[in-house]
């Protein structure tokens, strides 16, 4: 994981975290209004973007989450929002936290655990080219990750 921090360390801390294929630019406009009020944090996932290795669970992005918040801000954070995959790694680091104080913005999260099913291959790449093919997301982020990079996460969250 891979973090960026806009605006004042000393302001109370917003996180928000993209969704899968995607990178920190996803909410780069809202980190920008946020900025006036909040120490934006703005991770990128691993697998995507700036941060290097292979996605492994929601449970390992969380827990490498919880390490930089308590590294960084001593545990305290106000916000922690994401949409999709990101919302999945908020919701998780979340339980792990004190709920005093602790407000979440989700889009796009279940809030049941499904029964883990076998999603086959040719769905999870029909989702993918899906995404590949959308110019909005291709101007925004860039390069998408290779569908073999990008697999496990599809996997990870229709799971999860």
């Amino acid at each position: 994981m891979e973090f960026r921090i806009i605006g004042d360390r000393t302001s109370p801390v917003a996180i928000l975290l993209h969704d899968a294929g995607l990178n920190h630019h996803q909410y780069a406009a809202t980190a920008k209004m946020l900025a006036r009020r909040y120490c934006v944090v703005l991770p990128d996932l691993t697998g995507h973007g700036d941060a290097r290795g292979p996605f492994v669970s929601i449970e390992e992005e969380a827990d490498a989450l919880m390490q930089f918040i308590r590294r960084e801000f001593k545990g305290k954070v106000e916000l922690i929002g994401g949409s999709g995959l990101g919302g999945m790694v908020a919701l998780e680091t979340a339980s792990r936290m004190p709920f005093s104080n602790l407000n979440l913005f989700l889009d796009g999260v279940s809030f049941q655990e499904p029964a883990r099913p076998l999603i086959p291959s040719a769905f999870l790449k029909f989702r993918y080219r899906a995404l590949d093919r959308n110019p909005r997301i291709r101007e925004q982020v860039g390069q998408i990750p290779p569908f073999r990079e990008l697999e496990p996460v599809f996997r990870a969250m229709s799971a999860w």
